[in-house]
């Protein structure tokens, strides 16, 4: 199992992994549209806490 970073250890962003980990294996690119919206959010984040 992948490390995530203490900022990432929210309740909403484990629940996200959780949900998406429970999918079958064929509505994942369905679920994936959301999950692309999550990581751009992501990154966004993630540069923004880094160009601080």
């Amino acid at each position: 199992m992948m490390k995530l970073p203490d900022g990432l250890k929210t309740p909403q962003f484990i629940q996200l992994l959780q949900s998406i980990a429970r999918l079958p294996f064929e509505s994942l690119p369905r679920a994936l549209n959301t999950e692309r919206l999550a990581i751009a959010v992501l990154n966004k984040w993630f540069l923004s806490d880094l160009l601080e």
